[in-house]
């Protein structure tokens, strides 16, 4: 239950986020926290970012790519794509949490990122690949 709390609150925080309606807990963060697909990143003073994944199949990682869907629960751990389905970090610390996914995902070649906000289609999905990297943007990552 405190994990929820936390979640709640970090939402609250980001102004990106605190406007999700309650069922959002439930089918983006609760399926995340039951799969042990959710960190949650803490300071001194308590939660400052969370960061939620799923292994999607081909089929969703191209619908993903190309339409504003939601993952269903039961296709969370079900293929090889890495997809960052939520990143929030409401006081910034975007670079630590950056850091420590990069760590401990160091398997994976390839990670997608969903995106909130008004930027077009295009620039909803981040893709980071290791490997095609500019020494400076190597050094960043490791």
């Amino acid at each position: 239950m405190q994990l929820i709390g936390e979640v709640t609150w970090l939402l609250l925080q980001s102004p990106l986020h605190r406007e999700y309606p309650l069922h959002v807990l439930e089918s983006r963060f609760l399926n995340a926290i039951r799969l042990g697909q959710c960190l949650i990143y803490y300071d001194s003073k308590g939660p400052i970012g969370l960061v939620t994944w799923a292994q999607v199949t081909e089929v969703w990682h191209q619908k993903l790519m190309e339409q504003d869907e939601w993952l269903p629960e039961e296709e969370w751990n079900r293929g090889n794509y890495l997809w960052f389905m939520d990143f929030i970090a409401p006081f910034g610390n975007c670079t630590s949490i950056r850091r420590s996914l990069s760590a401990q995902f160091r398997h994976k070649t390839k990670a997608w990122c969903r995106r909130i906000g008004d930027e077009k289609r295009a620039d909803r999905v981040f893709l980071h690949r290791k490997g095609h990297l500019t020494d400076e943007q190597e050094g960043y990552l490791n």
